[in-house]
This record gives structure tokens, C-alpha cells and sequence, in this order.
């Protein structure tokens, strides 16, 4: 969904108990044709977690717009930038679904990041990392069944 939908959700206090964090996938932060008009207003109060995954080349969302709109915010985002990308997440001399692993790996990581940082479980005290199987994608903390030869 969009993120003016997703930031209004929250508000809605039936839907705080569902509503964890927010991730952003190409957020578009002009509004086109005008591309002064920042889409902004809607993310600065936001207080969940949130991470931004978007190209570095991406012509709707500008690098340094992004990063100044970010330290604006009640929250402070995880920002990862994807090399050479432009909006649609596409770059010439990569296949997408090299680009789409290196998407996923981040949310992943950040993810899980997250979930022990909210049940206030570092790192270092965790016995059971979480992993995600190469083969399958599954979120496991032991060999994939799924995938075991």
C-alpha cells in the first residue's frame, strides 16, 4: 500500500496492534509532473520503525532530499541504497534477480534487526540466529528441511 495509507492506518488505534514498522520500496518522494512538491508531510510524524530501500539513481527520489526528509522524522529510518538503480529498481549491467536478492538480504537483516532490538534481545544474547535459506527463501534457524538433499 502507499505510504500516506500505511501512516494514516497507524493512527487508526484498532490497527496499532497489527502495524509494526513500515518498509519503503522506491518511496516516491516528488509527486509528479511537479517535481518540487515533496511527498514528505505524511512520513515526518511516523514513529515506527522504517527502512527505505531505494536506487541511487532513482529520479523520483533524490539521495540527499531522502537523507534531509529522514532526519526530519520522528523515527530515525534505516536508509539502504541500491548501486545504479534507478525507480523501478533496475540497472543495466545487473539481472534482476541479483538485484532483488540484495533487496531482500537487507530487508531480511533489517528485519531481524528490529524484531530483537523490540524483544530486547541483542545480538550477542541470541542462541538462535535467524537465517534465510538460499534455496527455499524460509526464515529458519536450523538447515532447511524443505531443501536438505
Amino acid at each position: 500500500m502507499g505510504a500516506p495509507v500505511a501512516a494514516a492506518l497507524t493512527c487508526e488505534p484498532a490497527m496499532s496492534d497489527f502495524i509494526s514498522a513500515y518498509i519503503f520500496l522506491s518511496y516516491a518522494l516528488y509527486c509528479l509532473p511537479k517535481p518540487l512538491a515533496l511527498r514528505k508531510e505524511h512520513l515526518l510524524p511516523l514513529v515506527l520503525p522504517s527502512l527505505f530501500l531505494s536506487g541511487d539513481s532513482d529520479e523520483i527520489c533524490d539521495k540527499k532530499v531522502l537523507t534531509e526528509v529522514s532526519a526530519k522524522m520522528a523515527t530515525q529510518p534505516a536508509i539502504y541504497w541500491v548501486a545504479g538503480a534507478n525507480h523501478g529498481m533496475s540497472v543495466k549491467s545487473r539481472k534482476r534477480i541479483d538485484i532483488e536478492e540484495e533487496m531482500c538480504g537487507c530487508v531480511v537483516k533489517w528485519v531481524t534487526k528490529e524484531y530483537r532490538r523490540l524483544s530486547k534481545r541483542s545480538v550477542e544474547e541470541s542462541r538462535d540466529p535467524v537465517l534465510c535459506c538460499t534455496k527455499c527463501g524460509e526464515l529458519t534457524n536450523q538447515t532447511c528441511v524443505r531443501t536438505s538433499e
